[in-house]
């Protein structure tokens, strides 16, 4: 009776020991998953304010062409008369 009492404090003491690693690394995934979804958040919102950007900055440069079209246009026009 007493070395099954101790083989089962053993396997206890065993069993404690796995499930304090298992949720050390379980709590260490998690910690990580999160760090990583972050992650990916923010370079999905620096993905969109960039492309916000770009567009803006094509938008003045259409803007800068048309106006320099309207003026060579102007100034081939002053030039025939």
């Amino acid at each position: 009776m007493i070395k099954s009492s101790k083989a089962l404090t053993d396997f206890v003491k065993v069993s404690e020991l796995y499930r304090k690693g298992f949720a050390e690394k379980l709590r260490q995934s998690l910690c990580l998953n999160d760090d990583l979804k972050n992650q990916i958040f923010e370079l999905d919102q620096n993905k969109k304010l960039t492309q916000i950007s770009y567009e803006i900055v094509q938008t003045k440069l259409n803007m800068l062409y048309e106006s320099m079209t309207a003026i060579s246009n102007a100034k081939n026009l002053e030039d025939k008369f």
